[in-house]
């Protein structure tokens, strides 16, 4: 029942990570890790073929193993997180929308800049 629980959160967390691509309120990486940890949980495989994709699983190991994130990396993602903001923010007509995009951005920035800088 347990591991049945877990792969079923990790699903909702990888599919929510998906949409988060796309949709900037989503915090894309770490619904990406907790679906990692959630999957390696209960099925050690699946979390090795989610650490492997082409994309995302570099990412997902050096975060998870808190190995560091090169510079290059934070600024491709603190350019395409700003870029959608301002997308999402540009086609919002409710202030308060505005208003969450610019606050999630400011804390997201602020995470990607804190993150250990990856060593070579």
């Amino acid at each position: 029942m347990k591991r049945i629980l877990l792969a079923s959160l990790g699903i909702i967390c990888l599919a929510a990570g998906i949409i988060g691509i796309v949709l900037p309120v989503l915090p894309t990486t770490p619904l990406v890790i907790a679906a990692s940890i959630l999957l390696g949980a209960s099925f050690p495989r699946f979390a090795q073929k989610l650490d492997r994709m082409p994309v995302i699983g570099e990412f997902v190991v050096n975060y998870r193993l808190k190995t560091g994130v090169s510079t290059g990396t934070k600024i491709i993602s603190i350019i395409g997180l700003w870029v959608f903001l301002l997308i999402g923010a540009y086609f919002s007509t409710p202030g308060w929308v505005k208003t969450l995009l610019a606050v999630v951005g400011v804390a997201v920035t602020a995470h990607i800049v804190l993150l250990r800088k990856k060593t070579a």
